[in-house]
């Protein structure tokens, strides 16, 4: 079968989020659709702002509706730095017959060559990049990504203009009206920024 891995800091997770996962479930197939949560990304000087409990809530209320979405710890419970080869070779042990797809956005494509281990990347995995609305096709704007075509689908969809990034500098109304946060994720957000004052 075939099982699509989608990591991330999900800081906080949101409905851009949400649209790729639904695309892919609905136009790809995938049996299996694991979205992982990273401790901390090795390429960010720090680890993600949200706490681990809320992103984690948010994750789950965010994706319950989709039958073949699982939520791993793998990353979380290491507590160590999250580098993408380790994850594909847990699943590729757990799942060695299976086809794996990595699921990323082109600003994380485009600093693919900066990872760790890639040719174990490349070897045990496709890749799946979805554009970013910033940023232009990668034929023109990532010099490398010739290099690892044959690797490589680039997805052709839109995904809604959001960022974690916006979403942590708003406000609450805005947040609300612009529909950036699943409903039921709202509520938790909501719960946390209250936590906060």
């Amino acid at each position: 079968m075939d099982i699509a891995i989608f990591g991330g800091s999900f800081n906080p997770v949101h409905m851009g989020h949400h649209e790729i996962v639904r695309n892919l479930v609905q136009n790809r197939g995938f049996s299996k659709f694991i979205i992982v949560p990273t401790y901390q990304n090795p390429l960010k000087g720090l680890p993600p702002v949200i706490t681990e409990s809320i992103r984690w809530q948010m994750l789950k209320q965010t994706f319950q509706a989709f039958d073949s979405v699982e939520i791993s710890r793998f990353e979380l419970q290491n507590q160590k730095m999250s580098y993408s080869y380790k994850t594909i070779l847990h699943y590729k042990k757990q799942y060695p017959d299976d086809r794996l797809f990595i699921i990323l956005g082109e600003d994380a494509f485009a600093s693919f060559p900066q990872w760790a281990e890639i040719e174990t990347i490349l070897n045990l995995s496709e890749i799946l990049v979805f554009p970013r609305p910033q940023l232009r096709k990668p034929e023109t704007t990532i010099p490398f990504y010739h290099s690892y075509f044959q690797h490589v689908t680039w997805l052709d969809f839109e995904v809604p203009p959001i960022s974690a990034t916006q979403i942590r500098n708003s406000d609450l109304k805005t947040i609300a009206e612009n529909r950036w946060l699943h409903p039921e994720a709202l509520k938790t957000w909501k719960h946390y920024q209250q936590s906060l004052t």
